[in-house]
């Protein structure tokens, strides 16, 4: 059995060492770009890279190693669930460009409909266009109303306040970003890993015994 782990562990270490180090890991394994798609390899690394983070003691320190992983996660999500490409936007449907110009925030700027085989111009109109895939969706319910959403987003608006400035991070404000960061990887391993549970991946990247 431990054996096993080490195997199972040496060839997770292989395919990702063997991504085009030009793009991000996960978005490579899991074909973002184009290429083989890998969900179970991808999936695991983001448990390991969750779980590696839960054991820092500094609040801030733990944030910035998951700072990327909820949007990583979104985007496999979006691509996996709803085959929407985060770096290649499809034909926008009309029906769903009225429900995200509906709910998008009053400002001073309009929200710029994506432009077809173009990257998304945000996560934040990423998260929406998605959106607009599950309302039109009875069965969907990531987020139940638009405020849900925008909830969500908030939080991943921490991530710039991390990655460009000097920061403090409370404990209160560490658990907020875990807790999301554990709901996507629990959503993306429902909704697209088939049979595949969530403590299957967690055994994989459990300490090893010692020989």
């Amino acid at each position: 059995m431990m054996f096993d782990r080490y195997a199972e562990i040496e060839a997770l270490a292989i395919i990702a060492g063997a991504s085009n180090h030009d793009v991000r890991i996960l978005d490579n394994i899991g074909a973002l770009h184009g290429g083989k798609e890998d969900r179970l390899t991808a999936v695991t690394l983001a448990v390991f890279q969750f779980e590696s983070a839960k054991g820092i003691r500094g609040n801030t320190g733990a944030c910035k190693t998951i700072l990327e992983l909820p949007e990583q996660l979104i985007r496999l999500w979006g691509f996996w669930k709803h085959g929407i490409n985060y770096y290649s936007a499809p034909v926008v449907d009309s029906k769903l460009w009225a429900i995200v110009t509906g709910i998008w925030p009053a400002g001073p700027g309009k929200v710029n409909r994506p432009i077809e085989g173009k990257r998304f111009h945000s996560v934040t109109l990423f998260c929406y266009y998605l959106y607009a895939c599950e309302s039109a969706n009875i069965d969907s319910g990531t987020w139940l109303t638009p405020e849900d959403l925008k909830n969500e987003l908030r939080i991943i608006d921490l991530r710039n306040n991390i990655a460009h400035s000097t920061v403090y991070m409370s404990a209160c404000t560490r658990a907020t970003f875990f807790s999301f960061a554990e709901t996507w990887l629990h959503r993306l391993t429902k909704d697209c890993l088939g049979s595949t549970s969530y403590e299957a991946m967690l055994s994989v990247v459990a300490p090893l015994d010692i020989l």
